[in-house]
């Protein structure tokens, strides 16, 4: 019979915490990659409505 010592808990918490620590890095590299990618959509949208001189006027 085998009894779980300190370094099993110590070294399986290690891996947990490195574990979570990659997954929140991915997660937070995603969210900020979607965020810069619909930021520049979203003032290059802007940019083309609200440019007068590109449309010509319909008087």
């Amino acid at each position: 019979m085998h009894s779980i010592g300190l370094d099993d808990v110590g070294s399986a918490l290690l891996i947990t915490l490195i574990m979570l620590v990659i997954s929140l890095t991915v997660v937070g590299l995603a969210m900020w990659w979607l965020y810069r990618v619909f930021k520049n959509k979203d003032e290059t949208a802007q940019k083309t409505n609200n440019n007068p001189s590109d449309t010509p006027k319909s008087e």
